[in-house]
């Protein structure tokens, strides 16, 4: 005779994600790292925004520096021209419903010469926009970033992608999705990606 094992089901609560996002903190998702762009609302369900390219697969984790789970990747998607090789994307990141509320943020949108204040890996820095372009290309076969600001300095470096950059009366502006060490940094509008996304831009 042999011998057999009672196996019981018991329902349990799916696990909840803790820890409020803060926009600007500092983010993982698996090996890559960004940052935390605005709160968000969409379909219902709060989040908050980061650069796709640090939030590529939809279902990931998404933690703190601590190693919190805060969030999961709900959607990713490209915003340049399809046709070619996607080069940066916009992500939207579910959290847990009781860390965000649902007041609507107001956005502002960018022109040259507007001063902007950002803060990443550097810490706090205020800079200026340059120039604005509807199609950014980053080579000949890449699709290139839509709506885009050039500043005027450098401002962000690699591990800075999805940090919120802020008008000179703190009104959100954008997100940072890209740049050089040494001469500028790319940030696309906020109300762009929010839009693009389906999404809200909440406090």
């Amino acid at each position: 005779m042999q011998p057999y094992s009672r196996v019981f089901a018991v329902g349990i609560e799916p696990p909840r994600l803790f820890g409020g996002p803060v926009p600007g903190a500092r983010i993982s998702v698996g090996m890559r790292n960004g940052m935390s762009g605005t709160l968000a609302l969409r379909d219902g369900v709060r989040g908050f925004l980061t650069a796709g390219h640090v939030a590529p697969d939809i279902g990931a984790l998404v933690r703190d520096l601590s190693g919190t789970a805060i969030g999961i990747v709900r959607d990713s998607r490209s915003l340049g021209n399809d046709s070619l090789d996607p080069a940066a994307d916009i992500a939207f990141i579910e959290c847990d419903a009781d860390t965000v509320t649902r007041t609507p943020r107001l956005l502002r949108t960018l022109a040259e010469r507007d001063a902007v204040a950002y803060s990443g890996l550097r810490g706090p820095v205020n800079t200026w926009i340059q120039a604005l372009s509807s199609n950014f290309l980053v080579d000949r076969t890449r699709a290139g970033w839509a709506e885009i600001a050039m500043t005027g300095d450098p401002v962000a470096n690699e591990g800075d992608s999805g940090g919120p950059v802020f008008s000179e009366d703190g009104t959100l502006a954008g997100h940072v999705v890209g740049g050089t060490k040494s001469s500028y940094t790319l940030v696309q509008e906020a109300a762009f990606q929010l839009d693009a996304i389906g999404a809200i831009a909440i406090d």
